[in-house]
């Protein structure tokens, strides 16, 4: 199971084990991380516990593509959805990782595109695309 561990003043540590390997998530509040014991805790009952990755969005996309892509996608829908993929997503949020994308900050994003045009937030050319 988990545990949480205070780390200085202001920061606490939840720590488990996953396939022997000890790990260790950071959260501001002691709130947050009692939130992720307990969804730890959850998820390990019922067999469904993935650890979060330190990979980016851009990383996880690649490996997407490469593995459901090139088997699923007709040539040109692959050709389309990577280009859409490196010119749009990866200037954006590729580095975003894959845990920390919520509504929310989807919903920032399409705005800032929506007022500032997709030019200055992927750092192209406006294609006149609104969303």
């Amino acid at each position: 199971m988990a545990s949480i561990q205070p780390r200085g003043k202001s920061s606490f540590s939840v720590v488990y084990k996953h396939n022997g390997r000890q790990i260790w998530e950071a959260f501001k509040t002691r709130e947050e991380a009692n939130r992720r014991k307990l969804e730890i805790e959850y998820e390990q009952t019922k067999g469904t516990f993935v650890p979060p990755s330190s990979d980016t969005l851009e990383a996880f996309l690649a490996e997407y593509v490469e593995v459901y892509g090139t088997t699923n996608w007709a040539h040109s829908s692959y050709n389309s959805n990577v280009a859409l993929i490196r010119n749009y997503v990866n200037p954006i949020i590729g580095q975003w990782k894959p845990r920390d994308i919520t509504a929310k900050k989807n919903g920032q994003v399409f705005h800032t595109i929506a007022v500032n045009g997709s030019s200055s937030a992927a750092g192209t050319q406006n294609r006149g695309v609104d969303i």
